[in-house]
């Protein structure tokens, strides 16, 4: 019993699992504040959208969107995912990993040529249709908080699912326990039965008695064997 809770870092399984359901609950609550904040955020993008067509129908404050405008997306969303591969990474390996520094250093790079253009299109700002352009701005803030939240909700998911797992093997285990705690009562009382009617022989019978003489010997050898599965279970008698 004692290898058993060794193999599974067993403290205390009530405890693991009290842990853990207190987690599962935790997350839980982040996932349905992260569910409201997407679909706050897909409205609003919405909304966003149907401004920009407005206005984009209105030839005297159209403005097209430029190139540089697309980039800009592109690499939100490229250093998002450079951000979420790094958040990956780090729960598999350490930072000084050759992998860890090398999505670092792409993350810089990236960031740094965001930080470029973003810094271009504000200098050129002046060039387009002001209002078209704040809410086109809006938009695309909005979008990426959008993917961010949907990134944080597939994480969560992922630890809910790892968390049940987890419960699920504690739930395992304890039932494996339980039937280990059984079959070690069951040899202790098989055990003690031995010794008492050993005992009960040896009161009643004369020793060079030879039938009673096997009786206690093949008792005896019984109770070694008993003896040697207690102590395989880590019971001492």
């Amino acid at each position: 019993m004692e290898a058993f809770k060794q193999r599974n870092q067993v403290s205390s399984l009530e405890e693991q699992r009290s842990l853990l359901l207190k987690q599962r609950m935790e997350l839980d609550t982040g996932l349905k504040n992260t569910k409201n904040s997407i679909d706050e955020l897909k409205q609003r993008l919405s909304t966003l959208r149907t401004q920009m067509t407005t206005i984009s129908e209105d030839k005297d404050r159209f403005v097209v969107q430029t190139e540089r405008d697309r980039i800009i997306v592109e690499t939100k969303a490229k250093l998002l995912d450079l951000k979420l591969k790094e958040q990956q990474l780090l729960e598999k390996y350490k930072e000084s990993n050759r992998l860890v520094t090398n999505v670092r250093k792409e993350i810089g790079l990236v960031s740094d040529f965001l930080r470029q253009q973003e810094e271009d299109t504000a200098s050129k700002a002046k060039k387009g249709n002001m209002v078209y352009q704040g809410v086109e701005i809006d938009a695309i803030k909005t979008e990426a908080d959008l993917n961010s939240q949907l990134a944080k909700e597939r994480a969560i998911k992922l630890q809910l699912s790892q968390a049940d797992r987890e419960i699920q093997s504690i739930n395992l285990n304890e039932k494996e326990l339980v039937g280990l705690k059984r079959e070690v009562s069951n040899i202790m009382s098989e055990y003690h039965l031995y010794i008492k009617e050993t005992d009960e022989v040896l009161d009643k019978s004369e020793i060079n008695d030879p039938d009673k003489l096997r009786m206690i010997l093949d008792s005896q050898e019984r109770q070694k064997d008993l003896l040697e599965k207690l102590k395989k279970f880590g019971k001492q008698v």
